[in-house]
């Protein structure tokens, strides 16, 4: 007879456990595209009546290996759709900004060191929470902090992330996960009096970072 109580409590509290799986602790890893900026030069600066300045600039981020880590709390569902507030940190560490210029005075301009850090909390729509296979789409809004020692310059910008995944479960508290996630910040580069940003990104004072990763979910 003990034995039995005790089998049916732990299958209470497994069954209690299973329902209340609320809460998510997430980790992925995978490559970030971030758009090229373009800065057209054209000006009188000093100097540039002898050497001749005017000339288009393109700064290039080489692709990074980048890993998210994300917390998730469940707010409300019904049916077939559950809806999340999340909070994703992503980090993209140091990688190659190469920069070239179509002015044959300066030849290739240089290559230098830049790297990012985004934290956006988002609000997460999850179809089919319960199922083998659920799919989700996520948008929200923070911040990114932005340096490169191209120009020695670190810059704190708004950061607007949206972006959708998929979550296969292997386990009852274990999935695997699939994302991909597009960030918009603005720029490092911006227009001014000695140079104007021109083509190369959907608004050319903004950069997009999109970040492809796959890792774990554990939910509990």
């Amino acid at each position: 007879m003990k034995r039995i109580v005790q089998v049916c409590c732990f299958l209470l509290l497994a069954a209690g456990w299973s329902l209340a799986q609320n809460n998510e602790v997430s980790f992925s890893i995978g490559p970030t595209f971030t758009t090229d900026q373009k800065l057209q030069v054209n000006t009188l600066l000093p100097g540039c009546q002898v050497q001749g300045c005017t000339g288009l600039f393109t700064f290039h981020n080489t692709t990074s290996v980048a890993f998210a880590l994300g917390y998730a709390r469940r707010i409300t569902g019904m049916g077939p759709v559950a809806v999340y507030v999340e909070i994703p940190v992503v980090r993209q560490p140091e990688h190659d900004l190469n920069v070239t210029t179509t002015n044959r005075s300066f030849g290739l301009f240089g290559t230098g060191r830049t790297a990012a850090t985004f934290l956006t909390p988002s609000l997460r729509i999850q179809f089919l929470p319960k199922g083998r296979i659920s799919p989700w789409i996520t948008a929200g809004y923070g911040f990114a902090h932005l340096n490169q020692d191209f120009s020695s310059s670190k810059h704190t910008k708004g950061a607007a992330q949206f972006g959708g995944g998929i979550d296969v479960r292997m386990l009852p508290h274990l999935a695997l996960r699939g994302e991909l996630r597009d960030f918009w910040t603005g720029g490092m580069l911006q227009s001014g009096p000695i140079a104007t940003l021109t083509g190369g990104t959907a608004l050319t004072s903004h950069i997009q970072h999109i970040y492809a990763g796959g890792g774990v979910v554990l939910k509990f």
